[in-house]
This record gives C-alpha cells, structure tokens and sequence, in this order.
C-alpha cells in the first residue's frame, strides 16, 4: 500500500479524525458487551464430561462442586457446547482457561 504524504498539519487533522472513530467504536463494543452480559441465562441441562489426569469428570467435579462452580459454568455458557468437542490447544479451550484461571484461583 503507498502511503500519502502530508503536512504535519493534514496529519493531525486526519488522526484527529481517526481518534473520533476509534472513541465512537470503543462506545459502541462496550454497549455491545454490555448487552451479551445482560442475556439471560440458560440452565445446563446435560452432563459434559470432561477428560482429567483422574479420568472423566463433570464440570461440578473439576471444582468440588465449589462455590465458583457456577461462575465457571455461567462463563462456559457464553461459549457454548463447542466445549465438549473442542481440541485441547484449540481457541475455545483457550478462552475457557482465560476464563477459568481468575476464578479457581
């Protein structure tokens, strides 16, 4: 891509401009989060299983059936049933260890 060059002032202008995007988009992402946040939930009616060192275990079982169980459940949710069947270094099973780490520890 070639690059036009500019005065320092038709620069500024354009970032300037620029920054007005990338402000009214950051708005727009944060309402839109917002909104995913607000969904209602649903209740997991089926018992994913899950391959541990121990052998299979239920999503309760991984944590004892502890407290942070359902905010492990409601952030796999978000995620979906793609869970069960995604491969270890997959993107999904990545998200689900961002997702887990602050809160099992």
């Amino acid at each position: 891509m070639q690059h036009k060059v500019v005065s320092r002032d038709e620069w500024v202008a354009a970032r300037k401009a620029h920054l007005a995007n990338e402000k009214a988009f950051t708005k727009a992402r944060d309402r839109l989060s917002a909104e995913r946040h607000a969904l209602p939930w649903v209740k997991v009616e089926k018992n994913y299983l899950f391959d541990t060192p121990e052998g299979k275990k239920s999503l309760a079982d991984l944590f004892d059936g502890g407290a942070n169980s359902s905010s492990i459940t409601s952030c796999l949710a978000l995620i979906g049933a793609k869970v069960a069947r995604a491969a270890p270094t997959s993107p999904i099973i990545s998200t689900v260890r961002l997702c887990i780490s602050p809160i099992a520890t």
